[in-house]
């Protein structure tokens, strides 16, 4: 229970300022997710397909406070991150984000999904080769986190 209540609170973080800032961003995100997931639940999202795209008829997603709120948990909050790949993917999900804006408004969520499995698979690969300069290993983290033995301090 140690090992996932310090990945939850951010291991990968060891400056305090940043570590908050993450978690505002989480329970931006949180709370974002749990207001779009009572408005799928109570009011169906109905799909259509126009111009060869997939356009969710939805009004609830498309509020400005939402759609800003989404977009800093989803890619702002990786600017607050000091690790160069995290920065990269924020930089990277924020272009897709205007690219899908930019390429079709209506169909801007279908085509914003597609460009996060891309990036999707850019984590993996990521991950997958850490070995040659990826994430962190437990090896570099402070010897009684990666046991288990403590959680990050408060």
């Amino acid at each position: 229970m140690a090992n996932v209540r310090a990945v939850r609170h951010g291991v990968m973080e060891a400056v305090r300022w940043r570590k908050k800032a993450i978690f505002a961003f989480e329970a931006a995100g949180v709370a974002v997710g749990l207001y779009l997931l009572y408005f799928i639940v109570t009011r169906p999202v109905v799909a259509e397909v126009v111009g060869k795209h997939i356009v969710y008829v939805s009004p609830h997603f498309y509020l400005i406070p939402v759609m800003v709120s989404y977009l800093a948990a989803t890619c702002v909050s990786c600017f607050f991150s000091s690790h160069g790949f995290v920065k990269l993917f924020g930089v990277l999900a924020l272009l897709s984000f205007i690219a899908a804006y930019l390429f079709h408004a209506m169909a801007f969520f279908s085509i914003w999904c597609f460009f996060a499995a891309i990036l999707s698979l850019l984590i993996y690969l990521r991950l997958r080769f850490r070995d040659l300069g990826g994430f962190p290993k437990e090896a570099a983290l402070p010897p009684a986190i990666a046991r288990g033995a403590v959680t990050e301090p408060e």
